[in-house]
């Protein structure tokens, strides 16, 4: 039973970390991120510069935000047109600039306590010049932690 639990300490991050990660560029237009999220099946991706390095995050609440205040902003004009900032903005107007970031040989439990206590569902995993080279997210986590429950229950039947 140990050596699931022990395995299971010992896992990093890129053990169970995405490696193939759709990524953002500050200066995408929102139909861009929209299109992009919708043909890769996300709700979030990194933002980086031309480089490959992580400059923000943009999620699907980020969306939502942005949505609602476009919505005031043609409330409050009486308008009952969008104001500028629709289509046509670009993901840096609305990213999220401060990032949590992992390197890819800390340690998985690590990673699982800073995504609880700073309530992170997907964290960028980056190397030593700051390029995106993966993803975690809970259910990377979660995944974990059933496999090695499920390897105790075989040892024990």
């Amino acid at each position: 039973m140990n050596d699931a639990l022990d395995r299971l300490r010992m896992l990093c991050v890129a053990d169970v970390m995405t490696r193939n990660v759709v990524t953002l560029y500050s200066q995408q237009s929102m139909l861009d991120v929209a299109r992009k999220f919708v043909e890769h099946d996300v709700v979030a991706a990194p933002v980086v510069d031309e480089r490959g390095r992580c400059v923000g995050f943009f999620s699907a609440a980020d969306f939502l935000r942005r949505e609602l205040k476009l919505r005031q902003e043609a409330v409050a004009g009486n308008e009952g047109m969008l104001p500028p900032g629709g289509q046509s903005a670009e993901v840096h107007r609305f990213m999220s600039s401060t990032v949590q970031s992992l390197r890819p040989g800390e340690p998985l439990v690590k990673a699982a306590r800073m995504m609880c206590e700073q309530h992170l569902h997907r964290v960028p995993v980056v190397d030593d010049q700051g390029r995106v080279v993966g993803i975690v997210s809970t259910m990377d986590v979660v995944a974990a932690l059933i496999n090695a429950l499920d390897e105790m229950d075989v040892r024990r039947g």
